[in-house]
């Protein structure tokens, strides 16, 4: 569950490049003092701080700002896409098959639809690892195959991982390191737990992967939560008061994708 955000490095470094722009713009917008004197609003006053605070009439701020966040939305976007090809690549050994696949793929009109989707779900979330590791994974199965008549399931398995946390699909995908839970108490249907088994999850499978960090370790009893509630796993009993969680049969076809 550790992630490795050096890939994310120049993100962190276009917000960075974005804001030094942005104080510059508006040091440069001419001196208005009156247009300042007239702004009633306490919220804007405290928005406007230090230097910046008298050196610019309103008007300018709010120009500035969208430009901002124009160029910034622009960025990241351009940056989002960069990425995951690279991770798509990197994911292949065969690196001009690769890039053969994927351009058929976005000039097909089924494909085409498919990769925008893949776009969509990384403009609405943030720049996570495991996120751009699941859909870079995602990427690599729907090209390597025919696309086309497997649309409505290609399409469906992105609705279904545009729905999980990055951490449910990190969790999800390394099923095969899902360990074995020691129960206190549970309540069971035939084999199936039928009570809450997430604590004891969690307390196996961060210890198994060396997590010491509270704030991870609550990532990964929220995901297990998240992904029993998702009918992607159950657990069931192998042995009195042992466990194991499996994938269902909705969730093996998400670890078809998420692990490729």
């Amino acid at each position: 569950m550790a992630e490795n955000t050096s890939g994310l490095e120049n993100l962190d470094n276009l917000f960075t490049e974005n804001r030094d722009q942005l104080e510059k713009r508006l040091k440069e917008i001419p001196v208005d003092p009156e247009t300042y004197s007239n702004l009633e609003n306490t919220e804007i006053r405290k928005l406007i701080k230090g230097q910046i605070l008298n050196s610019f009439p309103l008007g300018g701020f709010i120009n500035a700002l969208l430009k901002a966040n124009e160029s910034l939305s622009n960025g990241i976007r351009n940056f989002k896409k960069e990425y995951l090809l690279e991770l798509y690549i990197k994911k292949t050994e065969d690196h001009s098959r690769a890039i053969s696949n994927l351009a058929q793929f976005i000039t097909n009109p089924y494909g085409n639809i498919l990769f925008n989707k893949i776009l969509s779900i990384l403009d609405d979330r943030p720049a996570e690892n495991a996120l751009f590791s699941s859909l870079a994974s995602a990427l690599n199965h729907m090209t390597d195959g025919d696309f086309e008549s497997l649309f409505s399931e290609h399409k469906f398995a992105l609705s279904q991982i545009e729905k999980l946390t990055p951490q449910s699909l990190a969790i999800l995908a390394d099923y095969q390191a899902w360990p074995t839970i020691h129960l206190n108490g549970y309540k069971w249907h035939g084999t199936r737990v039928i009570s809450d088994y997430f604590s004891e999850f969690t307390d196996s499978y961060t210890i198994q992967k060396g997590i010491t960090n509270e704030e991870l370790s609550q990532r990964v009893h929220y995901a297990i939560s998240e992904l029993e509630n998702s009918r992607l796993l159950e657990a069931h009993l192998i042995g009195e008061k042992v466990a194991r969680c499996e994938a269902t049969n909705i969730g093996r076809t998400l670890i078809k994708y998420i692990s490729a």
